[in-house]
C-alpha cells in the first residue's frame, strides 16, 4: 500500500488531502473437478455489493454491508426511497439506475485496529462505523493503465457523502469528510490470478481524531505539548503526519479484512480469460443481463 498527501482543488478552492492506493493479489487456487468456468467481470457486476458482507470461520459477520436507501431512475429521472433489502448490482449503476445511495456499515472497522484479535472482536461491539456512499458510473473509468499481464478488468467506485449515519466518538470517518471517493479495479491476469487495486482519496486531512464532548484529546494534547515546548519542537506537524499515515494504514487494513473474507471466491474459482471478452482498457460497467 502507498499513501500520498497533497493539496487538492475541490469546489473552486484548494483543500488539504490525502489518499492511498493498495494492491492485493489472489492466485488461482485448486479448482474442484467439474467446476465450470466463470467470467470474473460478470460475477462482480452481479454479486460484488452483496458478497462484500460475509461470515467468518468464527461465525461472526465481516466485511462491508451495503443497504440501498435512495436511487435515481425513470424517465424523466426522479429520486425515490427504496427498501434496504432491494438487490442492487454494480451492473445496474449507470444502466437501470443513474446512481444509488447506500448505507455502508464497516463491520470490521474495530477488528482492523492493531490489537489482539480477541480484543478486536470485543471492540467491534462497541465501535460502529457507518456512512452513506453513492455508487456512480463516473467512477467506472480510471486514467491509470492496466498492469502488464492483465487480460480483463472491471472498474467501479463511489463517492462518500458528508452525512453522519451514526453517533460515534470517532471524529474522522465516513460522513465526517468534506469529500472522498473510492475506486475498485479488478484484473484477471494471464495465469488466472486476480489482482485488485483500491484507490481512496479524501479531503481534508485529519483535523480531529476523537470527539469527546466536543474535545479531541489527541490533537488537544498535541497542542498543549506544543505550547509547553514554546513551539520549538515541531510536534504539531510531526503528530499530524503520523496520525494521517496511521489513518491511511488503518484504511488499508480494513480493506484487507474485507478482501480476505472473499479469499475462497478469488482463489477457488476458475475464472475464464476467454469469456472476459472486454479489452483491458474497457472498464465501463455494462448490464449484467
Amino acid at each position: 500500500m502507498q499513501a500520498f498527501f497533497d493539496n487538492i482543488p475541490v469546489d473552486s478552492r484548494v483543500i488539504s488531502g490525502m489518499g492511498c492506493l493498495q494492491t492485493s493479489a489472489f492466485p488461482r487456487g485448486t479448482i474442484k473437478p467439474g467446476a465450470s468456468t466463470a467470467s470474473l467481470r460478470q460475477w462482480l457486476l452481479d454479486n460484488f455489493i452483496q458478497e462484500c458482507c460475509w461470515t467468518g470461520s468464527d461465525g461472526e459477520p465481516g466485511g462491508f454491508s451495503y443497504r440501498p436507501v435512495l436511487l435515481r431512475d425513470g424517465s424523466p429521472p426522479s429520486i425515490r426511497r427504496v427498501e434496504p433489502d432491494l438487490k442492487v448490482r454494480v451492473a445496474d449503476i449507470g444502466t437501470r439506475y443513474e446512481w444509488v445511495l447506500f448505507r455502508l456499515d464497516v463491520i470490521d472497522y474495530a477488528r482492523a485496529l492493531p490489537f489482539h484479535d480477541a480484543i478486536g472482536r470485543f471492540l467491534k461491539r462497541l465501535i460502529k462505523e457507518s456512512g452513506y456512499v453513492v455508487y456512480h458510473p463516473f467512477l467506472s473509468h480510471s486514467p491509470r493503465p492496466a498492469p502488464s499481464g492483465a487480460v480483463a478488468q472491471l472498474c467501479f467506485g463511489y463517492a462518500i457523502v458528508p452525512w453522519d449515519a451514526r453517533p460515534t466518538i470517532l471524529a474522522y470517518g465516513p460522513g465526517r469528510f468534506y469529500a472522498a471517493i473510492k475506486q475498485y479495479r479488478f484484473f484477471v491476469m494471464r495465469d488466472g490470478s486476480v489482482l485488485i487495486e483500491v484507490l481512496f482519496v479524501v479531503t481534508p486531512r485529519t483535523e480531529k481524531i476523537l470527539n469527546v464532548g466536543g474535545v479531541d484529546p489527541v490533537y488537544g494534547l498535541t497542542s498543549v505539548l506544543d505550547l509547553l515546548t514554546f513551539r520549538k519542537t515541531g510536534i504539531v506537524e510531526w503528530a499530524h503526519h503520523s496520525i494521517d499515515r496511521y489513518a491511511m494504514g488503518h484504511h488499508g487494513r480494513v480493506h484487507i479484512h474485507m478482501l480476505e473474507g472473499m479469499r475462497s471466491i478469488w482463489e477457488g474459482s476458475d475464472w475464464s480469460d476467454a469469456r472476459d471478452s472486454d479489452a483491458p482498457d474497457s472498464d465501463t460497467p455494462r448490464s449484467g443481463s
